[in-house]
């Protein structure tokens, strides 16, 4: 009916996408993933990045997401799995939960306070 309707208003070059969506669970983040990514107009540049890592380090699905509202801004060029995507977004739920309970400051002291961010660092065996 809206697509009549803009017709009727000669709105004839107005494009419209729909996404269902259902605030128990995560297709109402997959919708705003897909509105944001109409938005950067880098986003074929971010996927053909994204696929590079993916084919030099043989992962399976990557995903570029803001953190804090589990949007995905882009991803590599294969089809995206609603299964994958819901799990990376609990396992960023997990972390951020994990972080805000063991969560270390830049300085190194504990910090017991919660952070909506995260943080994850990686050392060498040689203290790098």
């Amino acid at each position: 009916r809206v697509t009549e309707e803009l017709n009727v208003q000669k709105h004839t070059n107005t494009h419209l996408s729909f996404h269902q969506t259902s605030i128990y669970d995560h297709s109402v983040f997959e919708a705003f993933s897909k509105v944001i990514q109409k938005l950067i107009p880098q986003l074929p540049t971010l996927e053909n990045l994204l696929d590079m890592f993916i084919s030099n380090s043989r992962i399976e699905k990557a995903f570029l997401f803001d953190v804090l509202s589990k949007i995905y801004i882009a991803t590599d060029s294969s089809p995206v799995d609603n299964q994958t995507y819901e799990l990376c977004s609990d396992m960023i739920d997990v972390v951020i939960d994990v972080s805000s309970i063991y969560g270390v400051k830049r300085d190194g002291a504990a910090d017991p306070s919660p952070d909506p961010g995260s943080l994850v660092t990686h050392h060498d065996d040689d203290g790098e």
